[in-house]
């Protein structure tokens, strides 16, 4: 191989591989705000009930109105990111994080402290199901299953900063206290605010990183579903755009009544029509 070509392509795998670490970065950041934002309130908690003086029933259920909102973020994430695609589903998300940070650390009620962990708790159910699935399509076969864990990493680092940043966040009161006030604002309330910085930089990122070329595909947009492969994938676009075609024509569209249906079994299909005879009776021992 001629050397000049052989340094050309040096370069242009080493800008793919920047390129690729670059997307997966701003991926799997809503991972980091998955952890970020499950394990942020457990700083808050007993001043939360100090604050608005609930039961213990009460203070319960506050805080695990986030895990609602999970629950149906991730029941969802799907059928959104097939609609207006994956970048702009983890944008929606980034959103949701902002608004839940925001709207938790000055709520005035309990009532909306279980309102807005709910509405952080969707975009914690949206980025559990957006960012590994986003990862997995924009990823080459084998750098796949690395960037994949990148998201779980990024959960782990999210539950450790949370937990560091309450820590140092009562350091700043007088007492450590968390009911303390610090400028205008109980610490407890700067708890949830601290989660508006990583949320910000995710809203950031996640709007310069392409969409999925699986979506592209699916929309019909195959040139710009080929601009983003040549990018990412050290594959022939024309071979992966066939391959996605292939895969979407053959996709069963499962629907939610599927998963209460009862399981089929070739075995009692047999049964059955020995039964009503159609097969012959099995003699002897079995």
């Amino acid at each position: 191989m001629d050397p000049s070509n052989q340094l050309s392509d040096q370069r242009n795998k080493r800008r793919r591989l920047r390129f690729i670490l670059q997307i997966a970065i701003s991926a799997a950041l809503g991972g980091f705000l998955f952890g970020y934002d499950t394990a942020v309130i457990n700083g808050a908690v007993g001043e939360i009930g100090t604050a608005f003086t609930v039961s213990k029933e009460t203070l319960g259920f506050a805080v695990a109105s986030a895990l609602l909102g999970s629950a149906l973020g991730a029941f969802t994430a799907g059928w959104l990111s097939d609609r207006i695609g994956r970048r702009n589903s983890m944008l929606v998300a980034a959103l949701m994080f902002l608004a839940g940070a925001i709207g938790s650390a000055l709520a005035p009620t309990i009532t909306t402290l279980i309102i807005w962990p709910v509405v952080g708790g969707l975009a914690v159910g949206f980025a559990s199901v957006l960012a590994p699935a986003y990862l997995a399509e924009i990823s080459p076969a084998s750098m796949r299953g690395q960037l994949g864990s990148l998201q779980q990493l990024a959960i782990v680092i999210g539950i450790f900063l949370a937990l560091l940043f309450d820590y140092v966040i009562v350091l700043f009161t007088s007492d450590q206290n968390p009911v303390s006030v610090i400028g205008p604002l109980a610490a407890w309330r700067w708890m949830f605010m601290s989660e508006i910085i990583p949320a910000a930089l995710y809203a950031v990122l996640v709007t310069g990183i392409p969409e999925s070329p699986r979506y592209l595909v699916q929309k019909g947009l195959t040139q710009r579903a080929k601009a983003v492969i040549e990018k990412t994938l050290n594959e022939l676009a024309d071979q992966v755009i066939a391959r996605i075609q292939s895969s979407l024509v053959n996709t069963h569209q499962g629907k939610l009544s599927e998963l209460f249906d009862r399981p089929h079994h070739p075995a009692a299909d047999h049964l059955d029509r020995r039964d009503a005879g159609d097969l012959p009776a099995v003699s002897g021992p079995i």
